[in-house]
């Protein structure tokens, strides 16, 4: 189980370059858009994190909570920008208030009393709600106005399903990390693989999405 283990926590590190390269193959042949940007950023911050995440845990021996940390607040802020002009903009005044707080928040908990060190569980499960409830908005948006005739075929479409099926499908684990680490180690090994491949699945779908980016 280790060996399968240790291949899936590589496999889904690797895995954020393909969306990443991608990214940069649409930049370099002219198509410049928010979206593209976003998503972007979204794959070199996801895959630089892994690989800090992967360093402390695998070669330092540490605890790498205070990536996660970094990590979730720099999430936020680029999930708030993709969906700010698709599903925000009756709301954007109050969601700039939300994120407001959730960065004082964070800041707060990270440098009190080594926050750092500790996993800040409710900044988790906040990235992970926030992202289903914009992203189930946004079909909630295509479904009701029926402006796409052909749904895959739509890299927005690709790129909202990455998003919903990966927060969805990892909720429960962000929801009892803490509790699985603390009480016993050794049940990682058997739930975490759930992030893993959703990871890897996410990645496979949000470089579909950026593929067909050039047909809109």
């Amino acid at each position: 189980m280790i060996k399968l283990y240790d291949f899936l926590v590589f496999s889904s590190v690797i895995s954020y370059l393909l969306p990443f390269i991608l990214s940069i193959k649409k930049i370099i042949f002219g198509i410049r858009n928010d979206e593209l940007r976003i998503l972007f950023l979204i794959s070199i911050v996801s895959f630089l994190s892994e690989v800090c995440s992967f360093s402390f845990i695998y070669f330092l021996k540490l605890s790498n909570n205070s990536i996660v940390q970094v990590y979730t607040l720099i999430m936020i802020g680029l999930i708030y920008r993709y969906y700010r002009k698709k599903v925000l903009l009756a709301f954007k005044n109050i969601h700039g208030y939300i994120l407001v707080v959730m960065l004082v928040y964070m800041l707060f908990f990270f440098f009190y009393d080594c926050g750092f060190n500790k996993m800040n569980v409710f900044a988790n499960i906040f990235l992970t709600l926030y992202t289903i409830l914009l992203a189930s908005i946004y079909f909630y948006k295509v479904y009701t106005e029926m402006k796409i005739t052909n749904l895959f075929q739509d890299g927005l479409f690709w790129i909202n399903s990455a998003f919903l099926i990966y927060f969805s499908s990892t909720f429960y684990v962000s929801l009892f990390e803490e509790y699985i680490r603390s009480e016993n180690s050794d049940l990682l090994y058997y739930t975490w693989p759930i992030q893993l491949v959703s990871t890897m699945i996410f990645n496979v779908i949000l470089s579909r999405g950026i593929w067909l980016m050039k047909k809109q």
